[in-house]
């Protein structure tokens, strides 16, 4: 998973690498979740009002709720050990 995220952050655009390279931004972090994960994720989204019909699994959270849900599921983390440039 190390080798995985090393290989994800080498596939990134060049501003990122240079953003990591100079310690503007942090080491991507993998982090694996126990399985229905995002299904719990979407009963909370819907619990808030999200139709069920509509709901589409989020690339971006904001909401701590949310985030809290999703961070008592975790598994593993994983980071890049080195910088991709």
């Amino acid at each position: 998973m190390v080798e995985c995220c090393f290989r994800m952050e080498e596939s990134l655009h060049y501003t990122y690498k240079i953003n990591r390279k100079r310690n503007i931004i942090a080491a991507l972090e993998v982090r694996v979740v126990k399985q229905g994960s995002f299904e719990a994720l979407m009963d909370f989204c819907v619990s808030k009002g999200t139709s069920l019909s509509q709901y589409k699994k989020r690339s971006c959270i904001k909401s701590e709720e949310a985030l809290k849900i999703l961070d008592s599921r975790v598994i593993g983390k994983y980071f890049s050990p080195k910088s991709p440039l």
